[in-house]
């Protein structure tokens, strides 16, 4: 009598050579389906328990954010937790870890940068900056914004090259996160820096104690259209790159998050959530 073996299992006679045959088919269609689903799978799939306890040691993400760039984020009117794209990709990152999600809100750059040491978060949304690599480690950008001023209609100021005059005040907002490169641009306008919020720089326009104001260029857009006393000038000083930040005892989960950044960038997730948003303004960043 035949005797045959397929995968270690003995059978016997032509009709149980067939059924083993079938069965090793069914195998591995079933194997080749678990590896073509890993593979894909890619990012979706949990990291490992060392990367989530860098990540997120608590069992929860928690999310450092500047509710001052509201281009990237903006309260709930009805007391929710924040909206915008840096709380859509927080969401996004915590999905893919498989732990939950808690935001930590800041009313300015100012504020969230001086809890870095403080423990309250395990990631932050940051404008990229060479004095914050000291104390975070960042991922890959993931959109940049342009940096601009606003003037009044009638100005002579036609162009941000413009601006850099002897005799002309810019006001800035005292803690923004572009303030450094800001100074080093001003060499001959002299610059105030005021205030917290925007608001407290766009009144310098209207009563002329400054010749221009600064801001991002979605902002200034917006402002121009509620007045049409003020334009916003062409062209930027700077783009600032905004990336997710780490503490930099948090190993293996830097690699993770630039890996994460970078596949939303990729596979188009990150455009969508933009678009989602309905934001302006923005570019991802290469």
């Amino acid at each position: 009598m035949e005797i045959t073996r397929y995968s270690g299992v003995k059978v016997q006679g032509p009709f149980h050579v067939a059924l083993a045959e079938e069965e090793l088919k069914t195998t591995l269609g079933a194997v080749f389906l678990t590896i073509t689903l890993a593979v894909l799978g890619g990012c979706a799939s949990l990291p490992p328990d060392r990367v989530r306890e860098g990540l997120a040691p608590s069992g929860m993400l928690r999310v450092g954010l500047n509710m001052g760039n509201v281009l990237l984020t903006r309260r709930d009117l009805h007391g929710g937790e924040p909206l915008g794209v840096a709380p859509d990709i927080a969401r996004e990152l915590a999905r893919r870890a498989g732990v939950p999600v808690k935001f930590v809100p800041y009313g300015s750059s100012g504020e969230l940068n001086g809890s870095i040491d403080s423990g309250q978060w395990d990631i932050a949304f940051f404008a990229v900056e060479a004095d914050r690599a000291n104390q975070v480690d960042f991922s890959p950008g993931y959109v940049d914004i342009e940096v601009t001023y606003m003037v009044r209609k009638e100005s002579t100021l036609q162009s941000a090259a413009d601006v850099n005059r002897e005799g002309i005040v810019v006001a800035s907002i005292s803690s923004a996160g572009y303030t450094p490169v800001l100074i080093k641009s001003l060499t001959r306008a002299k610059l105030v820096r005021t205030g917290k919020v925007f608001d407290d720089i766009i009144g310098r326009l209207g009563d002329k104690t400054a010749d221009a104001i600064v801001g991002l260029r979605q902002v200034l857009v917006q402002q121009s259209e509620k007045n049409p006393g003020f334009r916003v000038v062409e062209g930027h000083f700077m783009a600032v790159e905004q990336a997710i930040g780490l503490q930099k005892w948090r190993g293996l989960a830097k690699d993770y998050v630039r890996d994460f950044v970078q596949d939303i960038k990729n596979s188009g997730v990150l455009s969508k959530i933009v678009a989602d948003n309905n934001v302006r303004g923005l570019t991802i960043s290469r």
